[in-house]
């Protein structure tokens, strides 16, 4: 049976307006001093919302054992780091062949190449970390074809705003329901597929270790990984200096499939995790995850 297309009402016309005011907003005004009304925002939510530290500091503590002090000057630059991401992704208009040659630098496309050449698509592993909407755009201005895979709104016309948004900067969008099948597919056309794995918004996941304690971690990147043989790696958004915005590409994960489906998909997931564990020590105040990592 064909699904029936949502109904839109005007509640759903007037979200769409209030993005697409904030978006002209967003892309008029200087970006000097867009940035400095996003970080006034990032402080009032550090300041009034104690369940955004609480999460934030949780994570940061058991990854990182860090202590309190140190806690609260990361979740101030995360909580400010979270506003000037969406003010990114409203400007992406804005991003053009000038600001990727200024203000954007891909690390290590030695590695992005090395890995399309194998000819088996690219799993690029990633977590929410710096601007990775960005992330994506910049791997796509580089020629790369990417993929990142989205939850669907429930409003459809902001769907449609964010989709477009993607979309006609290049970015193929693979929206969660029947994913894995638009996954398999990319990657055999040897194509690139984000994976976001520092955190499994279902129970459906795999228990890994992550910072040598027991949590779920989502399971498709493995999952893609054995039923396709494509390349694993880690592609990283990150703020360098003076804002400028900076794509990681490490090197290929090794991985091996002995035919147990359960156990390699466990392993290769842990082995991901141990890769970005990496990025978060080195960048422990651009870890933008705001939920529990750990449920104890």
């Amino acid at each position: 049976m064909k699904k029936k297309p949502n109904r839109i009402y005007a509640k759903d016309y007037i979200s769409w307006w209030g993005y697409a005011i904030v978006q002209f907003s967003c892309c008029a005004i200087p970006s000097k001093l867009v940035y400095f009304f996003a970080d006034r925002l990032g402080d009032i939510m550090f300041k009034f919302s104690k369940k955004t530290r609480r999460m934030i500091g949780n994570n940061l503590r058991m990854a990182l054992g860090l202590k309190d002090g140190l806690i609260k000057k990361y979740t101030r630059i995360i909580c400010r780091g979270f506003y000037r991401n969406i003010v990114d992704f409203l400007r992406f208009r804005k991003f053009d062949e000038k600001w990727f040659r200024e203000e954007a630098e891909i690390i290590g496309t030695e590695n992005l190449k090395k890995a399309f050449g194998l000819g088996r698509g690219v799993i690029a592993i990633s977590l929410h970390m710096g601007s990775w909407e960005t992330g994506a755009l910049m791997t796509a201005m580089a020629g790369f074809p990417a993929n990142g895979i989205w939850a669907s709104h429930a409003n459809p016309k902001v769907e449609e705003f964010f989709l477009r948004q993607r979309i006609e900067r290049g970015i193929k969008v693979i929206l969660t329901g029947g994913a894995m099948k638009k996954t398999l597919y990319a990657l055999k056309a040897n194509e690139l597929v984000f994976f976001v794995m520092d955190h499994s918004y279902s129970k459906k996941g795999v228990e890994v270790d992550f910072f040598g304690r027991k949590t779920i971690l989502p399971k498709g990147a493995a999952t893609a990984a054995i039923k396709t043989g494509a390349a694993i790696m880690p592609v990283v958004a990150t703020r360098g200096k003076d804002m400028k915005h900076e794509l990681i590409c490490g090197e290929i994960v090794e991985y091996s499939v002995s035919g147990d489906d359960e156990k390699d998909i466990h392993d290769i997931t842990e082995k991901c995790a141990k890769t970005i564990e990496k990025f978060v020590r080195k960048y422990p105040d651009q870890w933008l995850l705001f939920r529990r990592c750990w449920d104890k």
